[in-house]
């Protein structure tokens, strides 16, 4: 349950930077509902490599 947590709390960061970042933010969200964490590590490796 932290982790959802903590990675709402980051989402909510993210949300806050730019409006463009809002997707990014809510799909975030969504894959730490899900506990979806393959997902999760995905998106970060995809935005790390970008």
């Amino acid at each position: 349950m932290g982790d959802v947590t903590t990675l709402n709390a980051i989402a909510e960061e993210i949300k806050a930077h730019s409006d463009s970042c809002v997707p990014l933010s809510k799909q975030i969200v969504q894959l730490a509902e899900d506990f979806d964490l393959d997902g999760i590590q995905k998106l970060a490796d995809a935005l790390d490599a970008s």
